[in-house]
């Protein structure tokens, strides 16, 4: 994980972070999309840095928000096989039922049998 040796207290320390990469331009804001259309909260997932995740969800990031592929923050946080992630955002309310552009829930993305678990009976 990116951001395991960093602090991250505010959510202005997650942006701050997110503006040195390469797929913001510039600063992004809680709702902010990259030119592919993910946002903050989509990289804390693929990240799966829970604090960070959690600062996002408080600042009022979209939880369900869709990148230009239709995968969501949990679709991210599954496919990468970060648990801890994925129970944080279904219980902020993340729907697991949501499909990508593929077809595919979250739990059908989930590399590893524990997440798949967690996100089987919701996805229906």
């Amino acid at each position: 994980m990116m951001t395991a040796r960093l602090q991250l207290n505010t959510v202005d320390d997650v942006l701050n972070l997110m503006a040195t990469l390469p797929e913001f331009l510039v600063r992004p804001g809680v709702a902010s999309r990259s030119r592919e259309g993910n946002t903050p909260l989509k990289v804390a997932a693929v990240w799966g840095d829970v604090r960070a995740l959690q600062l996002l969800l408080d600042a009022g990031a979209g939880i369900d928000d869709r990148n230009e592929h239709g995968f969501t923050a949990l679709h991210h946080a599954a496919a990468q096989g970060y648990a801890a992630a994925v129970r944080l955002l279904l219980e902020r309310g993340a729907d697991a039922a949501i499909r990508n552009d593929d077809g595919l829930t979250a739990g059908q993305c989930a590399t590893d049998p524990a997440v798949a678990s967690l996100l089987n009976d919701r996805d229906r």
